[in-house]
């Protein structure tokens, strides 16, 4: 967080910092790859499917990270070694 300006840092409770994160996330998420009824057109397969995906990816995926320090020592547990 000491990395982004100021103005940037999302604080809670609509701060100037709290909108930029909110204008990032629809960068990042866009509401039509997870909500049906922004997807006009799609069958009722292709809802469900997408329902599904939206609830999985929001279980497993979508909250908030724990930041630690990297040191050169720091190894990705899904790092795949040749």
């Amino acid at each position: 967080m000491r990395a982004l300006p100021t103005q940037c840092v999302p604080y809670a409770g609509g701060s100037v910092g709290d909108r930029w994160r909110a204008s990032q996330l629809l960068h990042q998420l866009p509401p039509q790859d997870t909500e049906v009824r922004y997807c006009h057109g799609l069958s009722d397969e292709e809802k469900r499917e997408l329902r599904l995906f939206s609830a999985q990816r929001r279980h497993d995926a979508l909250g908030r990270a724990t930041v630690l320090p990297v040191t050169i020592s720091t190894k990705c547990r899904q790092v795949i070694t040749n």
